[in-house]
C-alpha cells in the first residue's frame, strides 16, 4: 500500500512542471520638451471687439514635441495636459486681463478644457489652434490682452 501513495505523489509533483514564463523589455521612459523649452507666443495681432464669435481668429498653435530615447514606437504613448485659469463664464477659455474675454485653445477642431489630458503620440502630434471668445452681453474695453497657461506632456 505504502508503494502505491509514493506513486502517486511522485506523479503529482511531475504535472506542476513550468508552464507559464514572463518576459518584457525595460526602457528609460524618454525625456521630452515641449517648443525646445521656449514659450509658445500666439500673436491675434488687432482684433475688431464686434467680430469676436469664437469663429473669427482662429489661430495657429506653433508647437513641437522632442523626445530623447533610443526607443522610438507608436507603442510610446504620451500625455498632453492643458492648464491654465478657466474663465468664470465658461469652463472652456482661460481668462485673459480683460474682463469677459477669453481664450478657446482646440485640439483637432475640439474644445481642449483647462485642466483636461489628452493622450498623443510623437509620430502624430494634434493640430492646436486658438480663438479668442468673449462673454455674452458683455462690452470689451478696447486694450491689449494677455493670457497665460501651461503645456504639459508626461510619459505614460
Amino acid at each position: 500500500m505504502s508503494k502505491i501513495l509514493i506513486s502517486l505523489i511522485l506523479t503529482i509533483s511531475t504535472a506542476w512542471a513550468d508552464n507559464l514564463n514572463f518576459h518584457g523589455t525595460l526602457i528609460t521612459p524618454p525625456v521630452c520638451t515641449i517648443n525646445n523649452d521656449k514659450t509658445i507666443e500666439v500673436n491675434f495681432n488687432q482684433i475688431i471687439i464686434d467680430n469676436i464669435d469664437g469663429v473669427n481668429y482662429l489661430t495657429d498653435v506653433p508647437w513641437e514635441l522632442s523626445c530623447d530615447s533610443s526607443v522610438r514606437s507608436d507603442l510610446l504613448a504620451f500625455s498632453l495636459t492643458y492648464l491654465g485659469t478657466a474663465s468664470n463664464y465658461t469652463p472652456d477659455a482661460i481668462s485673459t486681463n480683460i474682463q469677459g474675454l477669453g481664450i478657446v485653445l482646440q485640439e483637432d477642431g475640439q474644445v481642449f478644457r483647462p485642466g483636461s489630458t489628452i493622450t498623443i503620440t510623437e509620430s502624430s502630434l494634434p493640430v492646436l489652434k486658438a480663438v479668442p471668445i468673449k462673454k455674452e452681453n458683455t462690452t470689451l474695453t478696447e486694450g491689449e490682452f494677455e493670457a497665460f497657461a501651461t503645456l504639459q506632456v508626461e510619459y505614460q
